[in-house]
């Protein structure tokens, strides 16, 4: 009788796993405007939900999450960008329409993508009006220090080195510094992601690293609360925050952690929360990197150090892991893969590792006046 109940809580739980996706999975709401209003001239108010990202040919993009009396989200598409901020407040007319379909394999999934976002329509707007300039703290915050780096470095170091505090979801990079890190692989060293988690507690553990233990791991949440809050609520951050979580939870226990365990459990418990992040590039590529460095990167690094120096062997062995797990996704959205990935990342990854120590303290001086940061 006893493995019998077993057998049915085990399947209870399994069904529960499996519907809560299906009941998180984005939906229109009832007032959206994708229901009837397609193809109609319509005014819409709401607030800039992130900041409005500039294409190639000028045009600009941003996302109104809109107010009563309509509910959801409506991508704006604007001649250019106008200056706007996240979080302001715009009231806009348009012609509404259901985001582009899909073109290509190789061109992204369009109204796929966005709808995994929340987003089920476009607006192609035709007149706009400011209706409030208020930020949040937050974003007032992160806006400070990309305009001190800026002040203090020029446009475009300025932007580089707040990139590499609070990731290029955050900071809008010109395309002509951004491309030359696509092209060589680097990529990842603008994204906030595990790199700049695992240099933030690199600092903070050699800070503290004389303190008892209760102070060292709340010197590491906080931390860890604090790259969350800077780099926002994005998977490859959420990603590397929560497994960081759990590792110095286990370690307050007492116990070991199992780094590959860790990652199933941050990976799991963010799919719940979030399931339509299982079709998202960036959380695909975090994950698989993050797999790598865990599984293969240790085995390569045992075989490298037979006929290169351990530190060479060390450098070597995780960007070709990464580039390894990460190959199938490359090949299959881009259909190409950047040869000059594990090369480029042997050679620049000690540099990118110290500016981005400098930047973080870089950060910490912006918040202080005086010209110390441009120091």
């Amino acid at each position: 009788m006893g493995h019998r109940r077993q057998r049915q809580l085990a399947i209870g739980i399994s069904v529960l796993l499996m519907a809560v996706p299906l009941l998180r999975w984005p939906r229109p709401p009832a007032a959206d405007p994708v229901h009837g209003a397609i193809g109609q001239t319509v005014q819409l108010s709401g607030r800039l939900l992130e900041p409005p990202r500039t294409l190639a040919g000028g045009a600009c993009l941003a996302l109104l999450g809109l107010e009563p009396p309509r509910a959801g989200i409506t991508q704006l598409l604007l001649p250019d960008c106008q200056g706007l901020q996240a979080d302001w407040r715009l009231e806009v007319v348009g012609r509404l329409r259901r985001p582009p379909r899909q073109v290509h394999p190789l061109l992204g999934d369009g109204g796929a993508r966005l709808a995994r976002q929340g987003v089920f329509s476009q607006l192609v707007v035709q007149r706009l009006q400011v209706l409030q300039r208020q930020q949040g703290p937050i974003r007032r915050l992160r806006q400070h220090i990309v305009e001190r780096f800026v002040a203090a470095a020029g446009a475009g170091p300025g932007a580089l080195l707040a990139a590499l505090v609070l990731g290029n979801g955050v900071v809008a990079l010109p395309d002509g510094l951004s491309q030359p890190f696509r092209v060589a692989g680097l990529s990842h060293a603008l994204a906030a992601s595990g790199f700049q988690l695992t240099v933030l507690l690199g600092l903070v553990a050699a800070m503290l690293r004389r303190s008892s233990l209760p102070v060292q791991l709340g010197g590491a949440g906080a931390a860890v609360l604090l790259f969350v809050t800077l780099a926002g609520a994005q998977p490859a951050v959420l990603r590397a925050a929560l497994m960081g979580s759990l590792v110095l939870l286990i370690q307050a226990c007492g116990e070991r952690a199992r780094p590959l365990g860790v990652l199933l459990v941050s990976l799991g418990l963010l799919l719940l929360w979030m399931p339509q992040w299982l079709l998202d590039l960036g959380f695909q590529l975090s994950a698989a990197a993050t797999a790598g460095l865990l599984l293969t990167a240790p085995r390569l690094e045992r075989g490298l150090q037979r006929r290169l120096p351990p530190w060479m062997a060390a450098g070597v062995a995780v960007p070709l892991a990464a580039s390894l797990w990460t190959l199938p996704l490359q090949l299959q959205q881009f259909g190409a893969v950047p040869l000059l990935a594990v090369p480029a990342n042997v050679l620049a990854g000690p540099l990118v590792t110290l500016l981005t120590l400098g930047a973080l303290g870089g950060a910490l001086l912006a918040l202080l006046p005086g010209p110390l940061l441009t120091v």
